[in-house]
């Protein structure tokens, strides 16, 4: 899941550019746009930015709490732009700082906001990885009718077979014993566009592209 921020930068050329995963007001004489951060982890993230950024450019991230992490800008792309901190965030400042993120967007979405069951929930997650009904079958040792029934809310699987289902899914438990949630991208989901964007700009074939998430 993107987490929202905003960027601050000079109206001139030159000066220390400002991200902030906060509402903060931008600075006297300066503009302001929003960016997502996709990657983030204590040695840095991909920055999603419709204001180019310079490679090699200095910037510091505001995680809240008067806590400022200074970094570099070290890759460019067509509107992705990788961060390298200069010293590692600590993890759980990290952890505070994206969940207390989280939690103001979830809030401040109205209560109109579309939720989906487990049901739908399942559906998405499986198409996600594309494996077939059939073979979560075969990995919880149930039937393919089973499954079609959770898919269509008609029944929900034992709570024992939570967690070996999120393992197959490759999501957290907690994701799916939820019994509702506003719809969000998943984990996956993050993963395999962020995959196809950097090959289509590198010009590689997606299988190429590997992330690792630092936490």
């Amino acid at each position: 899941m993107a987490i929202s921020g905003v960027l601050d930068f000079p109206a001139s050329t030159g000066g220390l550019l400002r991200v902030a995963l906060h509402a903060a007001p931008p600075r006297e004489g300066w503009r302001q746009v929003p960016v997502q951060l996709h990657s983030l982890s204590t040695s840095g993230m991909l920055i999603e930015s419709g204001h180019p950024l310079k490679f090699g450019g200095k910037i510091e991230t505001e995680f809240g709490d008067a806590a400022v992490a200074l970094g570099e800008i070290t890759w460019t792309g067509a509107k992705l732009f990788g961060c390298q901190f200069d010293e590692p965030v600590a993890a759980d400042l990290l952890e505070r700082a994206v969940s207390r993120k989280i939690d103001v967007e979830l809030d401040s979405q109205s209560l109109s906001d579309p939720v989906e069951t487990f049901g739908a929930r399942l559906l998405r997650l499986r198409k996600a990885k594309r494996i077939s009904q059939i073979d979560i079958a075969e990995k919880l040792g149930v039937t393919a009718v089973a499954i079609s029934n959770w898919e269509s809310d008609r029944s929900q699987p034992r709570r024992h077979r939570m967690a070996e289902l999120a393992k197959i899914l490759g999501v957290p438990s907690q994701q799916l014993m939820s019994h509702s949630i506003p719809l969000l991208e998943t984990l996956p989901e993050v993963l395999a566009a962020s995959r196809y964007q950097i090959a289509a700009i590198m010009g590689v074939e997606p299988d190429c592209v590997k992330i690792n998430i630092n936490l």
